[in-house]
């Protein structure tokens, strides 16, 4: 039996343009308003790691093996209450769906900052963070010192496995200059090993623009989150 790689290719290109014309269609209904679902990138590739990250649901360790994702988890005053629950409860659901992906030999780093930044797990097997709480302590915010920390969890780790930065945030900080211009260096050491980044804003009230542009800063991705919404 012989293909047709006409027919197939006409096919492919054709459930190309009806994905893209559905995530274009759901953008267009989330800044109407209508719907909870956030907006996505359309190019249907790069769609599908969003939509995954977003759920909970990270692509599989056959897509993307050996992967070391940094947490970069906001924990300033104005994250107290319910956004801090609900970063904790993203956290908890990220890891547990990513274990249960084939991705145990993973490794997992946590940056917590506010107006400083402290690190409680620095390239951990990813088993002996999940089930482990996060503590708070609330104050300012200062992004630049979270991803130079980010960074040095990276640059530091002995294997070479692929680096993904997920930042959860409010989108507040008084250094987004700073934050930008070390998210361009940490994107340029960084690239050439496959760096992701995901910024996670939360609540309607997020500071959307300052989350765009720390995404734009290292050629990532904003993910807005509704309270109750993951």
């Amino acid at each position: 039996c012989k293909c047709d790689e006409a027919a197939v290719a006409h096919m492919e290109a054709e459930l190309d343009d009806r994905l893209r014309a559905v995530v274009k269609r759901l953008d267009g209904e989330y800044r109407a308003g209508t719907t909870n679902v956030p907006p996505v990138d359309p190019d249907p590739s790069r769609y599908y790691k969003s939509f995954a990250m977003l759920s909970g649901q990270q692509a599989s360790a056959t897509d993307r093996p050996g992967m070391h994702t940094v947490f970069v988890l906001d924990e300033s005053g104005s994250m107290s209450g319910t956004p801090w629950d609900e970063l904790k409860r993203a956290y908890h659901a990220f890891l547990q769906r990513r274990v249960s992906d084939q991705g145990a030999g993973d490794t997992v780093s946590v940056v917590l900052f506010g107006s400083s930044a402290r690190t409680i797990h620095r390239n951990a097997p990813i088993g002996s963070v999940v089930g482990r709480d996060l503590p708070y302590n609330g104050g300012g915010t200062n992004f630049a010192p979270a991803l130079a920390e980010a960074e040095r969890c990276i640059s530091t780790a002995s294997d070479r496995k692929t680096p993904q930065i997920i930042f959860m945030t409010d989108g507040g900080a008084s250094d987004i200059g700073a934050a930008c211009s070390t998210m361009r260096s940490i994107h340029h050491n960084l690239a050439s090993r496959g760096l992701e980044l995901f910024v996670v804003g939360f609540g309607n009230g997020a500071d959307t623009s300052n989350l765009q542009a720390l995404a734009n800063a290292g050629n990532g991705k904003v993910v807005t989150a509704s309270f109750g919404g993951l």
